[in-house]
């Protein structure tokens, strides 16, 4: 028998198996080592078994079935991935139960589909608080300087007091100001 009478002869046997259930499994084990990877006469054992119906226990309800076929469907993909996520750096070349069972979250996050994003239309802000207005300030209005001496006077302070500031001349500099104005003219 060689390996295109198997495959017949796999193809042709009306397997009715339940999906999620370990026989399910060994089934798809089989066929996918046969038809992928060339393997024809691949036998199963018992830790293999048991090592299948504990993935099914760790996959979510009624989804065993689902992941396991895409993990074995995209073996390449799945190593990749495992790769990336579990930091490995090898895995075999072939699909192996015992190595899904090890990155059993991994392949559940491989086969499941990521939600599409769907950003929401931003939202208006919108403000409880009052709105803050600012009142304006009235702009100090200083009349136009009629003569030198008004310039030249301490200017007046709103308490009635006057005081001049800091940088202003004192009287004394004022008159040496005042006697070299007439000595030059």
């Amino acid at each position: 028998m060689n390996a295109q009478d198997a495959l017949l002869a796999l193809s042709q046997k009306n397997l009715a198996t339940k999906p999620n259930t370990v026989k399910d499994l060994v089934f798809q084990y089989k066929q996918a080592m046969a038809e992928e990877y060339g393997h024809v006469m691949v036998s199963v054992t018992q830790k293999q078994v048991g090592q299948l119906s504990q993935f099914l226990k760790k996959c979510p309800p009624g989804k065993g079935s689902e992941i396991f076929a895409k993990v074995l469907a995209e073996w390449a993909e799945f190593t990749s991935e495992v790769k990336f996520s579990a930091g490995v750096k090898t895995t075999p070349g072939d699909p192996s139960i015992g190595f899904i069972l090890v990155h059993v979250n991994v392949a559940i996050a491989f086969a499941t589909p990521e939600p599409e994003y769907k950003p929401e239309p931003p939202k208006a802000i919108v403000s409880t608080l009052p709105p803050k207005t600012h009142p304006k300030k009235p702009v100090p209005y200083d009349p136009p300087i009629k003569d030198m001496a008004e310039l030249l006077a301490p200017p007046k302070m709103k308490h009635g007091k006057s005081e001049p500031p800091a940088n202003a001349p004192t009287p004394k500099k004022l008159r040496l100001i005042s006697k070299a104005g007439k000595k030059s003219s």
